[in-house]
C-alpha cells in the first residue's frame, strides 16, 4: 500500500466492519489490546468491557485468548488464556511500550504456533490502528463487535489523561498523535 493510501486511511477510516460469524469462526486465537488502567493499578472500566467482549467471543467460537495484561485481570478461569502479553510495568503507553510492542509479542507467539487468523478486541477508536498493526505483522486480523458507547470506557480515576477526559480527547490523541506516529515509523 502506498504512503498516500495509508495517509488517507489514517485520516478518514474510523469505522470497521465486523465480519460475519462464519468468518470469525475461522480464527485460531483472540488477541486483545488493553485500555487505560486505573491510577491505583487496577484494571479500569475499559478493560472490563474488553474482557466482556472476549468472554462473548469465547462462548460463541470456543477460541482461546492471548490478552494484554490488564484485560487478563478481568477474565475468569472459564476463558482459556494461552499466555499474557505484559503491559508496561507502570501501565503507561510510551514510545518503548505501546500497541505495536504488545502486538509484536502476540505475533511472535502466533508465528510459533502457526496461528494466521485472529480476532482482535480493542477500544473502538483504537481498533483500526490495532488491526493495521497486526496485519503489518503478518496476521489476518478480524475485528470483534465492540460496544460503541465510548463514555463507558472512560473514568475519572484512569491513569492516562486522554482516557480520563471526554472520549473526544482520546480520539484527538489517536488522530493527531498515535496514527501519524505509527505511520511515520512504518508500523501501519
Amino acid at each position: 500500500m502506498t504512503i498516500f493510501k495509508r495517509l488517507w486511511r489514517i485520516v478518514f477510516s474510523w469505522s470497521f466492519k465486523v465480519p460475519p460469524k462464519e468468518e470469525l469462526e475461522t480464527a485460531d486465537l483472540i488477541l486483545t489490546q488493553a485500555y487505560s488502567r486505573n491510577a491505583d493499578g487496577s484494571s479500569g472500566p475499559g478493560n472490563e468491557i474488553l474482557a466482556s467482549v472476549v468472554r462473548d467471543c469465547y462462548i460463541l467460537f470456543g477460541t482461546p485468548v492471548l490478552p494484554q495484561e490488564e484485560v487478563s485481570w478481568c477474565l475468569t478461569e472459564s476463558v482459556p488464556q494461552v499466555g499474557v502479553a505484559n503491559g508496561s510495568k507502570d501501565g503507561r503507553s510510551t514510545i518503548g511500550h505501546n500497541t505495536y510492542t504488545v502486538a509484536v509479542m502476540q505475533a511472535e507467539y502466533c508465528r510459533g504456533k502457526g496461528v494466521k487468523t485472529v480476532i482482535v478486541v480493542a477500544h473502538p477508536i483504537h481498533m483500526n490502528r490495532a488491526l493495521w498493526v497486526y496485519e503489518r505483522l503478518g496476521l489476518r486480523a478480524l475485528p470483534a463487535s465492540m460496544p460503541l458507547d465510548y463514555g463507558k470506557y472512560q473514568g475519572p480515576n484512569l491513569m492516562h489523561g486522554s482516557a480520563r477526559c471526554h472520549w473526544f480527547v482520546f480520539w484527538l490523541r489517536e488522530m493527531f498523535v498515535a496514527r501519524p506516529l505509527f505511520l511515520l515509523q512504518g508500523k501501519i
